[in-house]
């Protein structure tokens, strides 16, 4: 199990929808976009769906659960789903946001 860290609060939910959800956002934050998601998590005693927002600057984060003693959360058409948008959206090939990128020759290159 993994807590999932978002603005709107920490989710405990499972490690393939964890890091489902991680693929995405990284995929949508080198597009500089977000995205609407929900993503199903554990509460005291139910499976509950969270909604928020992830990609481009929305500060997403996941932490491994251990001590957790309830089965894993799986949810295997949202992973597939999460990881079919993440997919869509291709390769990024970065471009610099001025001539000083250019310039300073750090701007990263995605493929």
């Amino acid at each position: 199990m993994k807590i999932l860290s978002t603005r709107a609060g920490s989710f405990l939910t499972g490690d393939d929808v964890a890091d489902a959800v991680l693929d995405y956002d990284l995929a949508l934050s080198r597009r500089r976009t977000v995205a609407l998601v929900s993503v199903p998590f554990l509460d005291h005693a139910h499976e509950r769906s969270a909604q928020f927002v992830i990609g481009w600057n929305a500060n997403v984060s996941a932490v491994s659960h251990e001590e957790f003693d309830r089965d894993e959360l799986h949810a295997p058409d949202t992973v597939s789903a999460f990881r079919a948008r993440a997919a869509a959206l291709g390769p990024v090939h970065a471009e610099p946001f001025d001539d000083f990128d250019l310039i300073v020759g750090t701007w990263p290159t995605y493929e």
